[in-house]
């Protein structure tokens, strides 16, 4: 079974004077879709409650969404079905690791080369489940 965790992500780059400024043209941040740091993955960090199910992946990696932006994301692979508090458990433990663990220096590589600074927010934050055929 497929658990994709998912939250709204933002951009920003440096102006002259050196503020943080949003950043929102599409051309530029589509060219981050699929980006990732390369750092590991999520499931090193779960809580043993969590570890005990056997979950696989858990990269951090960005996805952009024509009209939407950006998207950060984290696909697991779970041996089995979750109920609603264990989804509910990653998704807070996840949303956790984005801001302040694994994800908290998250930078990939081609965003710094654009020159763009990504930003792992925490709004509209979601779990979606999907079975062996891709329907959840």
């Amino acid at each position: 079974m497929r658990v994709i965790v998912s939250a709204k992500a933002s951009a920003s780059f440096l102006d002259d004077d050196g503020n943080e400024q949003p950043f929102s043209d599409e051309t530029v941040l589509q060219k981050l879709d699929g980006a990732t740091d390369g750092t590991g993955t999520i499931c090193e960090y779960l809580g043993s409650s969590l570890r005990e199910i056997g979950f696989q992946g858990g990269a951090i990696t960005l996805k952009f969404f024509t009209g939407k932006g950006l998207r950060v994301c984290s696909v697991f692979e779970s041996p089995r079905e979750l109920d609603e508090d264990e989804m509910q458990a990653l998704l807070d433990e996840v949303a956790g690791q984005w801001s302040d663990g694994a994800g908290e220096n998250f930078d990939p590589e081609l965003a710094s080369k654009l020159g763009i600074i990504t930003h792992l927010d925490d709004e509209d934050r979601h779990v979606e489940l999907f079975d062996s055929d891709g329907k959840n």
